[in-house]
């Protein structure tokens, strides 16, 4: 299953509590495993990550900006997909621990926690954003031929 986040407002990303539903497709919950997707047809761009999430993927395809907050974390063998020119940051107070790695397609992606421990590919004409604090030791490659346009990594301090 694939749940997309939702517009009720509700804002919190949590696991089997239907109490905290903001997803669509099916039920309205979230269950670890699922194939989570966060798109435009959302007008909550907020997540406040409120549990261990284990996404059996996670897929981000907007224009728009997706922020990922909350004292959450993602783990397990999913993998993170970021598609549209849009921003993602993940700024989850927690450090994130999902394997799967992190494919960045297009638009920007600012890694304000812990990205996990897969690898993070870079596609053509892309920004990753990593604070100067945890950017030693963040294993990236990229998909863009050289130098037409190759991704951007910049430091913010």
């Amino acid at each position: 299953m694939s749940p997309g986040w939702g517009n009720s407002g509700a804002n919190a990303w949590d696991v089997n509590n239907s109490a905290n539903a903001d997803w669509t497709v099916g039920r309205s919950y979230f269950v670890n495993g699922d194939n989570a997707t966060f798109d435009d047809t959302s007008s909550y761009h907020t997540v406040s990550l409120i549990a261990t999430a284990s996404p059996g993927s996670i897929e981000v395809n907007t224009g728009s900006s997706y922020a990922i907050n909350g004292a959450g974390l993602l783990a397990g063998t999913g993998a993170l997909s970021k598609d549209g020119a849009g921003t993602l940051t993940l700024g989850n107070s927690t450090a994130n621990t999902f394997t799967g790695g992190i494919l960045l397609n297009a638009g920007t992606l600012i890694l304000n926690q812990t990205p996990g421990t897969g690898a993070i590919t870079l596609g053509n004409g892309t920004t990753l954003t990593v604070p100067a604090r945890r950017s030693a030791g963040i294993p990236c490659s990229s998909t863009a031929p050289r130098p037409l346009m190759a991704p951007r990594i910049t430091s913010a301090r």
